[in-house]
């Protein structure tokens, strides 16, 4: 990889296999949307939203898989899908403050340490 390079697939390789290293920034980033984001790329990639909704058959209630199409947002900080489900990476959430809380509790533990707690809609958790 050479410094400053303009490729978007010249991706530096770190001891966390969970993160690459941007050519153009230099920052860390976990999913190449993030890394097309920053030399400004649009991400092409589309597929079928997995949100699992609830609906009813013959048998009674049963979950499907939402199916609308989803896609990447052009910030790099998630992706959403037509219908309005979407999912925020963690680094974005913390930079922003915020984060998902399964229930009340976890709500309070968040509130604790300053970070604003949401539910998995996106609403934010009242006490």
């Amino acid at each position: 990889m050479s410094p400053g390079s303009q490729d978007p697939d010249d991706l530096m390789a770190t001891d966390d296999p969970r993160h690459m290293i941007c050519g153009k920034c230099k920052l860390p980033h976990f999913y190449v949307a993030q890394v097309r984001h920053c030399y400004g790329l649009p991400d092409l990639t589309v597929w079928p939203c997995s949100w699992l909704m609830e609906g009813r058959d013959e048998d009674g209630v049963t979950y499907y898989d939402c199916g609308a199409r989803t896609r990447f947002r052009a910030d790099g900080t998630g992706y959403d899908c037509d219908l309005g489900h979407e999912h925020t990476y963690a680094e974005a959430r913390e930079a922003q403050g915020w984060d998902y809380a399964e229930d009340a509790e976890e709500a309070k533990r968040l509130a604790r340490v300053g970070v604003a707690a949401r539910e998995m809609d996106g609403h934010v958790w009242v006490a």
